[in-house]
C-alpha cells in the first residue's frame, strides 16, 4: 500500500470515529453502540498500522531501530 493511499485510509478511519462519537453524543446511537463501533475503527487502524510496519520490514533489508518495537 502506498504512503498516500494509507493516509487516505487513516484519515478515512478518523473521520469514522469522529461521526461515531458525535453520534453517541447528540443521541442517535447509544453510548454501547458508539463503543463497539470506536472498537471496530480502532481494530482498523491497527491493521493499517501493521501493514505499514510489515512492508517497511519486507523492503528495507536493514535491522530496524529498537524504537519502531516500543510500538507493540
Amino acid at each position: 500500500m502506498s504512503a498516500f493511499l494509507a493516509n487516505c485510509r487513516y484519515q478515512e478511519l478518523m473521520i469514522e470515529s469522529t461521526l461515531i462519537s458525535e453520534s453517541a453524543e447528540a443521541g442517535y446511537i447509544s453510548k454501547a453502540e458508539a463503543a463497539n463501533a470506536l472498537a471496530g475503527v480502532q481494530m482498523r487502524m491497527d491493521c493499517l498500522q501493521q501493514v505499514q510496519v510489515s512492508e517497511i520490514v519486507e523492503s528495507d533489508p536493514w535491522p530496524l531501530p529498537p524504537s519502531l518495537f516500543k510500538m507493540f
